[in-house]
């Protein structure tokens, strides 16, 4: 059903795809065609008006489909509005438009982290209660007779 859903969609022009949104929402054909724009009989002379009907009982199962259509359709214009905002006035625009470029083309930086792996082995955690009620932790190395396992504070 899915599948047959997508290769529909991929065949409607802008106008159709307008109406099938819109019939989704309105109750009538007579509606959906004003709400997009067009006359109810511009609808009747669609030579694949069979096609849009069946494609209407099919998204009333799986609305995902025709959103993810709507979606791709976009990304053209999607992507050219944020271009343009390259070369916005304003300076935090541009850097923002510049850093979504490159995190949805080369990809998001990774922070490398070193760990310093000399002390490890076992770690101890001392909790103590302070006069407030609370509570005080400590997590480090288990101590040993060189160090103070006392925190200190």
């Amino acid at each position: 059903m899915g599948d047959e859903l997508a290769a529909l969609l991929k065949t409607f022009t802008d106008t159709q795809m307008r109406f099938l949104e819109c019939r989704l929402r309105c109750n009538t054909t007579t509606e959906a065609a004003e709400a997009a724009g067009i006359s109810r009989e511009a609808y009747y002379k669609w030579d694949n008006r069979a096609d849009i009907d069946r494609a209407i009982t099919l998204i009333r199962t799986d609305g995902v489909i025709l959103t993810a259509e709507i979606l791709r359709r976009a990304a053209p214009d999607a992507a050219h509005a944020l271009t343009a905002n390259l070369k916005d006035k304003r300076p935090q625009v541009r850097h923002n438009a510049a850093v979504e470029v490159l995190n949805r083309t080369v990809g998001k930086p990774v922070e490398k982290q070193s760990v310093d792996m000399k002390q490890s082995g076992e770690v101890t955690l001392i909790v103590r209660r302070v006069k407030s009620g609370g509570l005080l932790g400590f997590a480090g190395p288990t101590p040993s007779p060189e160090r103070d396992s006392q925190p200190t504070g």
